[in-house]
This record gives structure tokens, sequence and C-alpha cells, in this order.
């Protein structure tokens, strides 16, 4: 392969397509950043995983671990690898078994932790107990993680010392909307800048939806308190705007409710004449 640049080799060993064979002769090219690429492609063979699995660059092998074509058996192996770069790729690898992930996620490494929180298929219980790992990075990722249930972000201490895991929490759709206003307001400017951009980007269709679902502007901040409520903080935030389209949605709800009861009321008393009239005849 020696006749082709490095660049394109690793295109090459990217490439889908590129044949078994022609991945075989690339996978013992000496730029590991090639080496890295086939263990890394979906379509390299598992006895050429098997290979890459055993290569003295860290960084290959945890491409290989990472690789959701890796057999279990060699996931088993690379779990066992010294350095923490290649288990933390198992623990991170969505075809990883529950019961090797359930390891990782009591590994004495924070990134290998990491990893395990980060899994797609990570299983609830283990997200709850990873929430309170002592590693930021871990409590960043599970908060990142789709799969996180609404209860963690419910009881979510919004005076986490760690910036990013407070990130994490104001960036996902799951966010509670008490949860983003608190944050909005909170001391720390790159925690409230964050909260408060991510509140203007919310559009009239987020706000009709949270309104629907019983939020409004008099919900109190932290309902176990007297505390203010969501607008006024809100308008502490200098979040007009959002301030304005919730009033607007529960403006459009109350029309419709009215109208609605309205509606309801012509109705039930046409029925109630109809029933009357078949009595008297």
């Amino acid at each position: 392969m020696s006749e082709l640049s490095a660049p394109d080799n690793i295109s090459l060993a990217i490439s889908l397509s590129t044949p078994p064979e022609l991945l075989a002769k690339l996978a013992f090219e000496t730029d590991p950043d090639t080496r890295c690429c086939v263990a890394g492609n979906a379509k390299c063979p598992e006895e050429l995983l098997i290979q890459l699995a055993q290569d003295e660059n860290p960084e290959v092998r945890a491409r290989v671990a990472e690789n959701q074509s890796a057999p279990v058996s060699l996931l088993v192996q690379l779990s066992e690898d010294w350095e923490d770069l290649v288990r933390e790729g198992v623990a991170a690898n969505p075809s990883c078994p529950i019961q090797l992930l359930t390891k990782l996620a009591v590994d004495d490494i924070g990134e290998v932790r990491s990893g395990a929180a980060r899994n797609p298929d990570c299983p609830i219980e283990l997200l709850v107990n990873l929430a309170v790992d002592k590693h930021w990075l871990v409590r960043s990722e599970v908060f990142s993680n789709p799969k996180c249930p609404i209860e963690l972000f419910e009881k979510f201490d919004i005076n986490d010392d760690e910036l990013d895991v407070c990130s994490s929490v104001i960036k996902s759709p799951k966010c509670p909307i008490r949860t983003l206003i608190a944050m909005a307001n909170d001391p720390r400017h790159f925690v409230m800048s964050t909260a408060q951009s991510n509140l203007r980007f919310k559009d009239q269709a987020y706000w009709v939806q949270a309104v629907f679902e019983g939020f409004s502007l008099s919900t109190r901040l932290n309902e176990n308190t007297s505390d203010k409520t969501c607008g006024d903080a809100l308008l502490d935030a200098g979040l007009t705007d959002a301030y304005q389209a919730i009033q607007a949605a529960e403006i459009s709800r109350m029309v419709t409710q009215a109208t609605s009861g309205s509606a309801e009321s012509a109705v039930s008393g046409k029925t109630m004449a109809s029933i009357a009239d078949n009595l008297r005849m």
C-alpha cells in the first residue's frame, strides 16, 4: 500500500465499500491512524478485529472496543485491557452485554464509568447510580444520555459545582421547565447564559404544549416552598419574550376552553330540550 498517501489509505480504511482483503492490507500499515480507521470500520471482518485487538497502539485497540461489530468474546477480552481508553470503548459500545456493562460501571477509573453512562443501551438502574458518581464526567454523560429518566432531571441539584454537568442538564430536551428557569437566574454566568439561551430558542409550540400539560406563569419555581413564580423568575432573567409566549399560550387555552364549554352547554341544552319534547309526546 506504499504507493498510496496516508490520506488515501485513511479514506479506504473508513469506507464501508472497501473489500475485506484490502482492509486486511491496511491493517498492517505503519500509520496508526490508518489502523484505527480499519478497527473502527463497521464492515471490518471479525478475524481482522481479533488481530487489531492485539495492536500495540491503545488507540487502535480502543477503536476495536468501540466497534459494534466486535464479537462479545472480544469485548470481554478488551474489558480487561490495562489502558483506560480501551475499557472506556467497551463500556460505551451498544453491543456490550449488560453484565459486562454493569462491571465497567464500577471501574476505578472515572473515564471508564463515563463510557458506561454514555452507552445508549445503559439500563435505567445503572444511570440512576451513575447520576451521583463523584466524577463530573460520569454525571455529565448520564444527563446527556437520551435514556436518562425524567426523574433524575427533576431531582437534579442546580447547585452542582461542575459547569459541564449543569450544561448537560440544560441542553437536554428532558430538562424540566422550572429547572431551566431557575438556572436562568443562576449567579454563575455560564450556567445563567446557557439556560437563558436555551429558553430564548423555545418556539411557541413548545410553550403551547407546556401550558397544555399544566404549566403556567403562576407555577411556583419550587413546589415545596413559597418561592417566586416562574413568571417572576422569567422577568428577573430578562426573558420577556418567553414570558409573553407563555402568556399568549395561556390566553389561547382559556379561549379554547371557554369556547368549548359554551359549545358543550349549547349541545347539552338542545339535548335536554329534545328529551323534554320526547317526554311530552
